[in-house]
């Protein structure tokens, strides 16, 4: 049985099909990044979002290769919808992010560095739950001007 087969039989088992149904940020999803845009660019040469099911949020993991072709250090957190502050481990811009279901489609994602906010991200997933863009802004406190639009694909691979 294939890796994302099994992520979603498990998560069917935990949550229940519903709960699944619900939450469209799952899955795996890969950066296109002739699709993307990055400002002050140049934007990865490639990229990973690995989101699951986990309580009554979600497990993230991301890596990416930069613009060199240098690995850039994976960033995870667990954290549920309710937006509460969650550890953030790998990133250098924050410590903790609070996550916010907007609706069915939209997340937004707060991170924070020493309790400011620093980075807010909203991540949309298209209507036919093939697309997940993520607009992502930086506080003046971040200290740097950011304004990304980064979109993924969905991963279909081992997908029946």
């Amino acid at each position: 049985m294939s890796t994302s087969r099994w992520i979603v039989l498990a998560a069917t088992a935990v949550l229940g099909p519903a709960a699944l149904a619900a939450d469209l940020q799952l899955g795996t999803w890969m950066l296109n990044p002739g699709k993307s845009k990055y400002n002050p660019g140049p934007p990865p040469q490639s990229g990973v979002v690995k989101i699951e099911a986990h309580e009554s949020g979600i497990r993230y993991y991301a890596k990416a290769v930069d613009a060199e072709g240098r690995d850039i250090r994976p960033v995870e957190f667990t954290a549920n919808y309710d937006g509460k502050d969650y550890a953030v481990r790998g990133s250098t811009m924050a410590d903790v992010v609070s996550l916010k279901r907007l609706d069915a489609n939209t997340v937004e994602f707060t991170y924070k560095k020493s309790g400011k906010a620093v980075v807010t991200a909203t991540s949309v997933v298209s209507p036919d739950q093939l697309t997940r863009t993520v607009t992502m802004k930086t506080s003046p406190s971040s200290g740097r001007q950011i304004e990304n639009t980064a979109v993924y694909e969905l991963d279909r691979s081992g997908r029946p």
